[in-house]
């Protein structure tokens, strides 16, 4: 303690000092003073103490507040926090058991829900909600929203994703398993594959990815809840399990099963 004050009290040279600080720390001393330090810290517990005190003062704040400010703290905090390890450390922090709790309690409160409803009404929010839901992605997500709560309200249950539904098209190669036209070309001019139901909705059919089978805008209503005939070749189940597990799965070869006039 007498050294420490001594160190912040007398002027030693600035070589002098610097040499004996690195021997105490090479030597698992505290680098201040000499003593032994507090666990895991390479001050003793005087001195860790007496510095934190020292950040107290209102001088001390005033300093940090400022450096806070310059160009070099932002530059220098911008590259640490670029790094590959401090991106992974936020990441699993905020994914963290006491980060949820405490971002479910807020976003439950009052004043987390008056901030919500102020936020999505902003011109900013509206307009890229506006955007994102003509976008195909938008048209896409907003599809399988609707037939997941046709599901929920007709209480058949199942549910499937945009990236499971194009999975399913990728997999009868963008064609219509019943006539075999691509989604893109059809004599009544309308573009796009319909999700089908093997067993109809109406009917009790589910409504999860296994149950699905891409049809054209004119074969599906022809189909519609009058049968429950499946177009999908053999073997479907099992390359469309490979395909969702991210394994390469390659297209079936559609064969024209019906005439379109």
């Amino acid at each position: 303690m007498e050294d420490r004050e001594q160190v912040t009290k007398t002027e030693y040279n600035t070589e002098y000092v610097s040499k004996r600080r690195a021997a105490r720390r090479t030597q698992g001393f505290c680098w201040q003073c000499g003593n032994t330090p507090a666990p895991g810290r390479k001050l003793c517990p005087a001195c860790v103490e007496y510095y934190r005190a020292l950040r107290q003062t209102p001088e001390a704040k005033a300093r940090d507040r400022a450096y806070l400010q310059t160009d070099e703290y932002k530059v220098r905090n911008r590259e640490r926090q670029s790094t590959t390890a401090a991106k992974a450390y936020h990441r699993a922090y905020a994914k963290s058991p006491k980060v949820r709790a405490r971002q479910r309690a807020y976003n439950e409160s009052p004043k987390g829900r008056a901030y919500f409803r102020a936020y999505y009404k902003t011109p900013k929010v509206r307009a890229r909600q506006r955007a994102y839901a003509k976008s195909p992605k938008g048209r896409a997500n907003n599809l399988v929203q609707v037939h997941n709560r046709k599901a929920r309200m007709l209480g058949n249950g199942g549910k499937h994703t945009a990236m499971e539904w194009a999975a399913v098209k990728a997999l009868a190669g963008n064609r219509c398993l019943c006539c075999g036209r691509s989604h893109t070309v059809h004599s009544n001019g309308r573009r796009g594959l319909t999700r089908d139901h093997v067993v109809a909705s109406k009917n009790g059919g589910t409504n999860d990815v296994w149950q699905l089978q891409p049809l054209c805008s004119r074969c599906n209503p022809s189909k519609g809840a009058h049968h429950h005939t499946d177009y999908r070749p053999a073997g479907w189940h099992a390359a469309l399990k490979r395909l969702l597990a991210g394994e390469r799965a390659e297209p079936f070869k559609i064969e024209r099963l019906r005439e379109l006039r």
